[in-house]
């Protein structure tokens, strides 16, 4: 099936001006934060956009033993307005994408020591929800991995220290956030197998602290500046490819956000 983009309403913004005394707070979490946030549910105007982020990357050649690698990220992220998963059974996929965002960036990895790497990362793109660019998009931070292995469990703890930003071209103000991301993925291999392939399950908890969060996606509360998320992701071993691509892995969790908790589809890491 062909996706095609839809124009939205030519609009002040996204959604217009800010009310008189709304500070950059006072907004609900726009969908330009998707790349950084994840997968979700976001604000529109009011309506709900539901976003996937599809998180592409490429590990460039440095021909060089003494180089750091370096990655290439692509994330995109693709909204539909008034989409739930579940229409999918009823009406199948939606023919049209809503909202789309591409930002670019480039990642260091150095080994500290062996199954452990700290990888500091920036990227720049834009945020397209109507007839032109809506906003641009940065952040920039440091990743850090401890990897190891245990019987037939393939283990992972990771934190992220990172600091991302919109600046919207209308008369919404721009907003930026500060975050903190730690988290714990536990592999094991399923026994279920598909030629060279073996299922393998990771169940994960992932802990978010924002120094200062932006507005919660859907409604006008704010979200907690804490926020845990228990779920589970199943991939395979060795990793299925599509012409010398990797396929992502996918999973579930429970985000508990206070006011605003809410079940998320993972697509790609969990971390």
């Amino acid at each position: 099936m062909t996706l095609a983009t839809r124009s939205l309403p030519a609009v002040a913004g996204p959604c217009g001006p800010p009310a008189p005394g709304e500070g950059p707070g006072s907004q609900p979490a726009s969908y330009a934060f998707a790349t950084e946030l994840g997968s979700g549910v976001y604000d529109f105007c009011g309506r709900q956009l539901q976003i996937y982020r599809l998180p592409f990357s490429r590990t460039l050649d440095t021909h060089d033993a003494d180089t750091p690698p370096l990655r290439l990220t692509l994330p995109v992220t693709v909204g539909f307005l008034d989409f739930s998963p579940h229409d999918v059974l009823a009406s199948g996929l939606p023919s049209r994408i809503d909202s789309l965002s591409f930002v670019p960036g480039l990642e260091l990895e150095f080994e500290m020591q062996p199954g452990w790497s700290l990888s500091p990362y920036a990227r720049f793109g834009g945020s397209f929800a109507s007839e032109s660019l809506d906003a641009w998009l940065y952040a920039a931070g440091v990743h850090s991995e401890l990897a190891w292995q245990r019987g037939s469990w393939r283990n992972r703890f990771s934190s992220d220290l990172g600091y991302a930003g919109a600046s919207f071209r209308s008369e919404l103000r721009s907003d930026h956030f500060a975050r903190l991301r730690t988290g714990i993925e536990l592999r094991r291999g399923s026994g279920w197998r598909r030629g060279a392939q073996e299922v393998d399950i990771g169940p994960y908890a992932r802990l978010d602290l924002f120094a200062d969060a932006p507005r919660a996606p859907v409604g006008q509360v704010a979200a907690s500046r804490a926020q845990l998320e228990l779920g589970v992701s199943v991939g395979t071993r060795p990793g299925l490819r599509v012409h010398g691509l990797p396929l992502p892995r996918l999973g579930i969790g429970y985000r508990i956000a206070g006011e605003v908790s809410s079940w998320r589809l993972v697509i790609g890491t969990p971390l």
